[in-house]
């Protein structure tokens, strides 16, 4: 049988209901299953939970990407098609060929100078950092991986200048990435090339484990008896 009962009465029953994040005391909004705060992080985040990520927290991931890069440009398949299927993203987007996600956003990439590497570079980065840090960027079977997605379309977006509109105010206002752009473009990245970025997760980790192993043996005591 439909829910007969007017949306106003509706609203005031879920709004005494408490917010279905954990440890949060507040009501919650308006129909969602969340407050208003972590609504709003699910808009901009793609996760109730997920936050903002700086490219300083990045630091360590951004450095070992590009030195993959750099070890692996000239001999692994996988990286070269990766860089060049970013490029024909940029050149398409440029192009203002119809069916392009976030076209009008990658072509101010391109009209900026940004390459296909450099994407690659600070998306893999973003995925790296995910999975080293999943209380900033996590992932359930509810939202899946959204803030990942919506992280590495967001990092993109530092790569230039941000741009700026006027309100109808007269003030200057940034603008950034809509929702449905954020998830069309890092839902299309992670998609196509989250497998090579999951193999450097896997290689870096090998790489760690390698080295941890060295210094345990080196610090194993001697028979001297």
């Amino acid at each position: 049988m439909p829910n007969t009962k007017p949306l106003h009465e509706m609203f005031e029953l879920n709004e005494e209901l408490p917010c279905s994040v954990e440890g949060c005391k507040n009501k919650r909004y308006k129909l969602y299953s969340t407050c208003l705060k972590h609504r709003q992080r699910v808009y901009k985040y793609g996760h109730p939970k997920a936050l903002s990520i700086s490219r300083k927290a990045m630091k360590a991931e951004l450095k070992q990407v590009r030195n993959i890069v750099l070890k692996n440009r000239d001999t692994h398949p996988g990286l070269n098609k990766a860089i060049k299927w970013f490029d024909k993203w940029l050149l398409d987007a440029s192009l203002e060929m119809s069916g392009v996600p976030g076209q009008y956003h990658f072509k101010r990439l391109y009209d900026h100078g940004i390459s296909g590497e450099e994407l690659l570079v600070v998306t893999a980065a973003v995925f790296i950092y995910s999975y080293r840090n999943p209380s900033k960027l996590p992932s359930d079977s509810k939202y899946k991986e959204a803030a990942v997605e919506f992280a590495m379309a967001h990092q993109t977006t530092k790569l230039i200048p941000l741009e700026y509109m006027t309100t109808a105010s007269g003030k200057k206002r940034a603008k950034f990435l809509s929702k449905k752009d954020r998830s069309e473009i890092g839902k299309y990245i992670y998609d196509t090339v989250g497998l090579l970025y999951l193999k450097m997760v896997r290689s870096l980790d090998r790489k760690n484990d390698e080295q941890q192993t060295w210094k345990k043996e080196m610090q194993m005591d001697f028979n001297v008896a």
